[in-house]
């Protein structure tokens, strides 16, 4: 995976995806079970893949499903601050779609699928708007039906 540490500070290169429930809406959210905050499923690109191909093979891992029309919405930069960790996160943001008819629309509570240290659940945007999901800037695109590629520059570390 592609994580570099120097002291005190670390670098990320990570994917997420973006599933919406076409039953309701709701977007897919994952955290780890230690952790107090949410996330887009996903996670580390590893050296010579594709950021495509790391949304593809972090779905099936996670999940066990394959997705179709993934396809790239955001790509981010972020600094902030975790713990004593400063952070520098490059994040490629991913919309796509698991078949039509999948079981795992059909969850309506907090369910754990192949990566057990990972619980999941459908959320509304409304409701990840009040809570501790990263990143936060994300939400307000997740919708969106367009083409656009946005690019975002977050950056906590300044005052």
């Amino acid at each position: 995976m592609i994580s570099y540490v120097e002291n005190n500070k670390k670098f990320n290169f990570r994917v997420g995806v973006v599933l919406i429930n076409p039953l309701n809406k709701k977007v897919l959210i994952q955290k780890k079970k230690d952790h107090p905050y949410w996330l887009l499923p996903g996670g580390r690109v590893e050296m010579l893949e594709e950021s495509q191909e790391t949304a593809i093979r972090e779905i099936e891992e996670e999940l066990g499903l394959k997705i179709n029309n993934c396809q790239l919405k955001v790509l981010a930069e972020s600094f902030f601050k975790l713990k004593e960790i400063t952070y520098h996160e490059l994040g490629f943001y991913y919309r796509a779609e698991l078949k039509k008819g999948e079981i795992l629309y059909q969850e309506e509570d907090e369910f754990i699928k192949c990566e057990k240290e990972y619980i999941f659940k459908w959320e509304t945007l409304e409701n990840l708007k009040k809570m501790d999901f990263r990143p936060f800037f994300i939400i307000d695109i997740l919708l969106k039906k367009d083409d656009k590629i946005y690019h975002i520059l977050e950056n906590n570390l300044k005052n």
